[in-house]
């Protein structure tokens, strides 16, 4: 064979695999198995819907920026830097969030502080870790 031929052989070879086995985008269509690993059960989506209500579009918790703010001299002063969200507890549903945020202080300086509180995600109590 020539060298012409060889690549023809190949590109044959590629174009029949690519055929033969698709592209691979994911989908789910005609395949029970990836439609049941997407769905949620009720208690998960219950989880995952509570878990969406506790975080703001700039990604601080509501009732942890909400006890902060409460608790400043100066709650206009409260700026959002950060917050970070783990999953904890017996079943891995209670939920540990620290968030990083500036305020002004008595002294009207701007100050940077972090706190950490723990969410119960049963009753929705929050018990402040460290502050």
């Amino acid at each position: 064979m020539k060298k012409r031929d060889y690549c023809f052989l190949v590109i044959g070879i590629v174009l029949w695999a690519f055929i033969a086995l698709g592209p691979n985008n994911n989908s789910t269509e005609g395949t029970s198995g990836n439609v049941q690993a997407v769905e949620l059960s009720v208690e998960e989506q219950k989880y995952s819907n509570w878990l969406k209500a506790q975080i703001t579009g700039d990604g601080s918790n509501i009732v942890l920026t909400k006890y902060v703010k409460d608790n400043l001299n100066n709650p206009k002063s409260f700026e959002h830097v950060k917050t970070i969200y783990l999953n904890h507890g017996k079943d891995g549903k209670d939920v540990k969030v620290k968030m990083v945020y500036r305020a002004t202080n008595s002294f009207n300086a701007i100050i940077t502080k972090d706190i950490t509180a723990n969410i119960i995600y049963e009753t929705n109590k929050m018990t402040i870790l460290e502050q």
